[in-house]
């Protein structure tokens, strides 16, 4: 096709001048080449600059898929790259592979589902070493004594799976795993926060998302009569009775004490405990429980002293006489 004269900017040196080729890369195609002309000889044979090489790229799922590479001068032609092999945990694998048509410097490599260290052979000797993408918990739910922790690449066997629960071994109690979700048997009855540690064939969690808590949420809230008593809140993990250890719990209406807290339900949906009188002008109360150090999810539900009701009145001459509940404890 021709010579095509074009200006760069030199990074360093006078003679042996080193130039950033990475601006042109997304306008080369495999049919063109790059050549210099070395210093001080203009008659000297001109060489070629190309060389392939692998810049940086994403990390495959352990379900399989694409993962996108950032290349230099890879394409060998417009349909297949200088890739001559690729291992995983040993093995070489199949792919599928194809470029930008409008930019070559990018390159898409389709990975089967699998796990561990990757090894890319290119250019017959030259290699890039990378991973199967890391564990990754995004959600967690609980259900009938099993807890599900939702994420990505987890791979679909327990065989290639190691999982601890603050350092202890719990891989004998998963009963299922995929690529996306792990789920394994444990009973949460009251708030709950535990570490997560998971490797797959030695590619590690990422870390900060290996925290889990099960905070208590409140999702109603009985009234009482501003004489004040007992007052029932239903939700999940609020079980506070432990005889083998003490439960620290601090729960509020407000800023007023709720004193007294039982759990009579050992599910852990139901919370009851003893509010002090009103006086009638406190109007909503935002509830606040925690239960060792664990504070309550925020919730739309509030506590409100029940609206004054009128069972009875009597009148004598120009004065009324009201019989009721929730009438406050001061002159309005």
């Amino acid at each position: 096709m021709g010579n095509e004269k074009i200006s760069i900017n030199p990074i360093s040196g006078v003679c042996n001048t080193t130039f950033d080729l990475a601006p042109l890369l997304a306008n080369w195609t495999p049919d063109r080449y790059f050549w210099y002309i070395p210093c001080g000889s203009v008659s000297q044979l001109q060489d070629d600059l190309q060389a392939p090489y692998i810049v940086k790229s994403e990390k495959p799922p352990t379900a399989g898929g694409n993962a996108q590479f950032s290349t230099y001068f890879m394409a060998r032609d417009q349909s297949n790259s200088f890739i001559d092999f690729i291992f995983a945990n040993g093995k070489i694998i199949s792919y599928k592979e194809f470029f930008n048509p409008n930019d070559y410097s990018n390159l898409t490599v389709t990975f089967p589902p699998g796990t561990g260290n990757i090894i890319i052979n290119y250019n017959t000797g030259m290699s890039y070493l990378m991973t199967y993408g890391e564990p990754k918990i995004t959600n967690k739910s609980y259900s009938d004594g099993k807890v599900s922790l939702m994420g990505q690449n987890f791979f679909n066997s327990p065989d290639h799976l190691n999982i601890t629960l603050d350092g202890k071994d719990i891989k004998s109690l998963i009963t299922s795993v995929n690529h996306d979700l792990i789920v394994f048997k444990r009973d949460i009855i009251t708030a709950e926060k535990f570490a997560i540690n998971i490797t797959v064939d030695g590619i590690n969690l990422i870390a900060s998302t290996g925290n889990i808590v099960f905070a208590p949420t409140i999702s109603k809230i009985s009234s009482i009569p501003n004489k004040g008593g007992p007052i029932t809140i239903t939700g999940t993990w609020l079980f506070i009775t432990n005889p083998n250890a003490t439960v620290a719990v601090d729960i509020k209406m407000g800023t007023i004490p709720c004193k007294n807290p039982r759990s009579p339900d050992s599910n852990g949906t139901v919370l009851i405990c003893d509010i002090p009188p009103g006086n009638g002008s406190e109007g909503r109360l935002v509830p606040s429980i925690t239960i060792n150090s664990i504070p309550n999810e925020m919730t739309s539900v509030y506590f409100e002293y029940a609206v004054p009701t009128v069972t009875h009145y009597t009148q004598q001459g120009d004065k009324f006489s009201f019989q009721g509940e929730s009438f406050g404890t001061q002159a309005i």
